[in-house]
């Protein structure tokens, strides 16, 4: 790390405390709105925590509650409401590390072999969870509920929705798994 790099980064560390407690006041606000609604569900955290380091803002999708739309189609809804996504997170076992089954475990002497294989549960919650930008924890408490007011105007034309983006989600829900493939 240079001189430069450095002063930049202490600058930011110092912004880091503020930014956390904006995040996870917004995080917290999203978590009792999304609540209310059918169809969706926020993470939880370990009630052991006193704090939640929220540098996305994730939640579970149930595309029964929104007229079949699926969780592509949904996102595309929200991407053209304004709202900002973030990255999805595969299952694990489709990363390519865990695809070939081929790696050391932390203070192994050599590779293990590992089966590859099909992991469901994961599977299920990395197909179910919607991932929001970072942005929407750090703007005002109005702006971060314009995801509720989103996702209610999605779900009341949630039919036509489904309809319209059905080929669009399809094909991007391609083109995220092969980007996936492609980059692991």
């Amino acid at each position: 790390m240079t001189e430069w790099q450095g002063a930049v980064l202490r600058s930011q560390l110092e912004r880091l405390p503020g930014q956390h407690r904006i995040r996870e006041a917004r995080g917290d606000l999203l978590d009792a709105e999304l609540a209310k609604l059918p169809g969706l569900r926020p993470q939880s955290g370990d009630p052991r925590m006193d704090s939640r380091a929220r540098y996305v803002y994730g939640f579970h999708y149930d595309p029964a509650a929104f007229s079949g739309l699926s969780r592509d189609g949904f996102e595309i809804a929200l991407m053209r409401e304004g709202i900002p996504l973030g990255f999805r997170y595969p299952s694990l076992n489709e990363l390519e590390l865990f695809r070939q089954g081929n790696f050391a475990p932390a203070g192994g002497s050599g590779p293990e072999r590992y089966p590859a294989g099909s992991l469901p549960h994961a599977e299920a919650a990395a197909a179910g969870t919607v991932w929001l930008d970072n942005r929407i924890l750090l703007c005002e408490p109005e702006e971060t509920l314009d995801v509720v007011v989103a996702i209610n105007r999605i779900r009341d034309s949630a039919n036509a929705v489904r309809l319209r983006t059905g080929k669009v989600a399809r094909i991007a829900g391609r083109l995220a798994k092969a980007a996936l493939r492609r980059s692991s």
